[in-house]
């Protein structure tokens, strides 16, 4: 739960500062990923990733429309494809619209193995610099009836610093 808070603390406190950060070699800052189709872009200032106490934080955020993502791969950062698959090594939250109002409280997870399966790869990972690809299987959270199950699919390169977004 503390790396959650983590992670919501870097989408809610403030604005990033909307530079285009580029990795060692050369590629620019990117987060973009598709829900049953529909596609969604982090907007310059809504994206970030952090190494925290072991767990990698991918955020993802559009500013303007409000749609959020949030990946944790609980585990030391390194190449290769991780899953939901039990322990809670891969769990992923999304959002419809995180701003206020009752679009808000709708969430769709992927969950450790308890709820929702898929997975995720990292293909670069250095000191500054993670890359990767994921595809999830998300379900609604519990009590949020009539909502269909969402397939999630995407792609990030994000420098490895704690950035506040949006």
């Amino acid at each position: 739960m503390r790396n959650w808070l983590v992670v919501a603390v870097l989408f809610v406190t403030a604005c990033g500062d909307g530079a285009s950060p580029t990795s060692p070699s050369g590629e620019i800052a990117s987060f973009s990923w598709t829900v049953d189709g529909a596609a969604f872009q982090a907007t310059s200032n809504g994206r970030a990733a952090a190494n925290v106490s072991g767990t990698l934080n991918i955020a993802g955020a559009d500013c303007s429309r409000g749609p959020t993502l949030n990946i944790l791969l609980r585990q030391a950062a390194s190449t290769g494809t991780f899953s939901t698959g039990s322990g809670g090594v891969l769990e992923a939250t999304w959002t419809p619209d995180a701003r206020t109002g009752s679009a808000a409280g709708t969430a769709f997870d992927a969950l450790g193995g308890t709820r929702g399966s898929g997975s995720l790869t990292l293909s670069e990972v250095s000191g500054t610099w993670v890359k990767g690809s994921f595809s999830l299987q998300m379900v609604a959270r519990p009590g949020q009836a009539d909502q269909a199950n969402k397939t999630v699919q995407g792609s990030f390169s994000l420098p490895l610093r704690e950035v506040r977004v949006c």
